[in-house]
């Protein structure tokens, strides 16, 4: 998040270069999906590891129930994001006007 703002801010009000954009096509923008999903499952089990370990310290079933809710909840979550990769791989997003690209998502000079 710091390197999207640091990006933004710089281009709007330091003259700095335009902000680089997720690709849109092709094997570049499968290869930036399961990127973005493994994040998302670092950050979950980062966050599961947390919670377990306030489970264990407060040690009380009844005390720590909203705490097991939230296991579930990170992981249908987590579940649900897991969709978005696995289609963008099986039907990866293509140029509607037919023009050759490159792997970025660019127009290529013919």
């Amino acid at each position: 998040m710091t390197r999207w703002a640091d990006e933004r801010f710089a281009h709007r009000f330091a003259g700095g270069p335009p902000p680089t954009r997720a690709p849109k096509y092709g094997a570049a923008r499968v290869r930036h999906e399961w990127r973005e999903f493994g994040k998302a499952a670092l950050a979950t089990a980062i966050a599961c590891a947390l919670l377990l370990a306030m489970i264990a310290l407060v040690g009380d079933a009844d005390r720590t129930r909203a705490l097991d809710a939230w296991l579930g909840r990170l992981g249908f979550v987590l579940a649900i994001w897991f969709l978005w990769p696995v289609t963008t791989t099986l039907w990866p997003p293509r140029p509607r006007d037919g023009a050759a690209r490159d792997s970025a998502g660019r127009a290529r000079p013919e």
